[in-house]
């Protein structure tokens, strides 16, 4: 039987899966070690996804009574459900608490490791792209693999129980599938796998809904000359895309979707908007054509867009941190130095060396509109809304590692050159991983309510001793109601049968039970020694308070007080 001959791209699994099996290992630990208590306590994301989740499996409904939402409504913010649903087979078996909610999230990011390492093998094929040391090779694929998995934006991310690393890891099969599907056999299996992938990344977090057309349209017509060789193998796939996609797309057009998009505009209500208003009616006044252009609103907007999207390119947001910043380690950045450095001039190499324009376009298109969502969005710059640059990041940064490893002959500088590569990979992950698991904890535990999450069992322990509870609905208590259902335990048909959630709005009361949540207004409330009121230290006047609970760093979080 002769020997069946190798196709471009293909990976030689024996020589590359004992290394691959120490970067999954790697993957694994930095996901999955203490997942259950870093971060310090449930977010309100996470309380709320573990509930409905719980909900939908006893019930069919979520918190609202809806019967299986494709949005869940949550804090009226309608997000994509397809996470909740992944999430409910984990609640299931292990019980509505952090580890479930957070596993699936876990587990997916391991498995966009695992598909990186695919992928960039898939791009930059290994026969050309890969170094050999000893009976062991080395291609972009494994050093991507590796990168992405220590990599501190993606570990950060990794570890929330959220619905951006299953959408990530979606897209990214989404894209492998594709290239896969390029090749004549088994052509047809893989674009219709790659149509379902790109199509269920709509279900799970709303950037994706601007992300994966755009990825769509630029694979298109970096590929346009083998869809027309092959119409027949790319008609079912567009049906089949559009099929899935359809019922999501209908529900984002529903009311309260359309409010939310507005709610999260980076257009709406601008300030910006107010002062060249008022610049734009004196320039017409006074006929000042220039005036006239640079202050017109299409023009702000225009700048809005622009300075969103231009803030995810800069270095400082990416390198560097505070001791409090969103998704990061104290004092640490989304990347690490020697990774951005290297991804910067490998991307250059590949604009400018002999690869394929298919290659150079979808490189292109994957990391230049991974801003666009954020672009749009307030809160810029985000590295949720942008992570899927973290992978092509990483893709680039190891492409130049096997360029740069290629060029030395000598095996010994080969040798020396991967040592004190993989020597300062391992420096940063000891770096990031130190601070992340021992300083990140008591850094963020306010933003995870951490005081509240230990407060509300005591709260519901003690409750017999109180003819009411009302605990605080403003500022970062806002969603204390859902705090209570998840601590509780409380049944999810008991809680449907009482009218379910009425809405996810801060400013709305639920009573549950013994327990209210309204905003205190301390001077008007009513004295009672049964009445325990719960809230942030700004809800009393200075002084009052019976008992109160601390967050790790040391700040009063929650204060307990009665009015006698």
């Amino acid at each position: 039987m002769k020997n069946r001959e190798r196709k471009p791209g293909e990976l030689s699994v024996m020589k590359t899966i004992l290394p691959f099996a120490v970067v999954l290992a790697l993957a694994l630990f930095f996901r999955l070690y203490r997942i259950g208590s870093i971060p310090p306590s449930p977010s309100l994301d996470e309380v709320t996804i573990a509930y409905n989740a719980r909900s939908l499996a006893e019930t069919g409904r979520d918190e609202y009574g809806t019967r299986l939402p494709i949005l869940l409504r949550a804090y009226d913010d309608y997000r994509p459900a397809l996470y909740v649903y992944a999430v409910v087979p984990f609640v299931a078996a292990l019980g509505m608490n952090t580890l479930a909610v957070r596993l699936p999230s876990a587990l997916a990011s391991v498995l966009a490791v695992l598909i990186v390492y695919l992928l960039a093998d898939e791009l930059f094929d290994p026969e050309r792209y890969s170094i050999r040391i000893g009976g062991l090779r080395v291609t972009a694929g494994l050093l991507a693999a590796l990168f992405l998995t220590i990599s501190p934006w993606h570990i950060f991310i990794s570890r929330l129980g959220n619905e951006v690393n299953l959408g990530l890891t979606l897209y990214l099969f989404g894209i492998y599938a594709w290239l896969r599907g390029v090749r004549p056999e088994h052509a047809s299996v893989w674009t219709v796998v790659s149509a379902v992938a790109f199509a269920l990344t709509f279900y799970t977090y709303q950037s994706f809904k601007v992300l994966t057309p755009v990825m769509i349209v630029g694979l298109v017509w970096s590929f346009r000359n083998d869809i027309l060789k092959r119409r027949s193998t790319y008609i079912p796939a567009c049906f089949i895309f559009f099929l899935v996609s359809l019922p999501i797309v209908l529900a984002s057009l529903s009311p309260g979707a359309l409010l939310r998009v507005t709610g999260t505009s980076a257009f709406a209500d601008n300030p910006l908007y107010r002062e060249t208003d008022r610049l734009w009616l004196a320039a017409r006044t006074a006929h000042d054509p220039v005036g006239t252009l640079l202050y017109n609103p299409k023009i702000t907007s225009l700048r809005i867009f622009t300075g969103n999207y231009l803030s995810h390119l800069n270095l400082k947001w990416l390198l560097t941190g505070g001791y409090h910043e969103d998704f990061k380690v104290p004092y640490l950045g989304l990347l690490y130095p020697w990774e951005l450095l290297m991804a910067l001039a490998g991307y250059i190499w590949v604009l400018r060396g002999e690869f394929s324009r298919k290659v150079k376009v979808t490189i292109s298109v994957w990391v230049w509109s991974s801003p666009l969502a954020a672009a749009f969005a307030t809160m810029a710059p985000h590295a949720m809304r942008t992570l899927t640059a973290a992978p092509a990041i990483d893709i680039l940064a190891a492409v130049l590692c096997i360029g740069i490893l290629r060029v030395l002959k000598s095996y010994s500088l080969r040798m020396t050159a991967l040592f004190v590569l993989l020597c300062i990979a391992g420096g940063s992950a000891a770096v990031f991983g130190r601070e992340y698991f021992t300083v990140f904890p008591r850094a963020a535990s306010s933003d995870y309510l951490y005081a509240l999450s230990r407060a509300m069992p005591y709260l519901i322990q003690h409750q017999k001793d109180y003819s009411k509870i009302v605990v605080s609905n403003r500022g970062p208590l806002s969603t204390a109601y859902m705090y209570y259902l998840y601590w509780d335990r409380y049944d999810p048909v008991r809680y449907i049968r009482q009218g379910g959630t009425r809405s996810g709005g801060f400013a709305e009361t639920h009573t549950i039970g013994k327990f209210e949540f309204r905003p205190i207004i301390w001077q008007g409330e009513t004295p009672s020694p049964t009445v325990l009121f719960a809230g942030d230290p700004r809800d009393f006047p200075a002084g009052v308070g019976e008992h109160s609970f601390t967050n790790l760093d040391g700040s009063t979080g929650i204060v307990l007080a009665r009015k006698l």
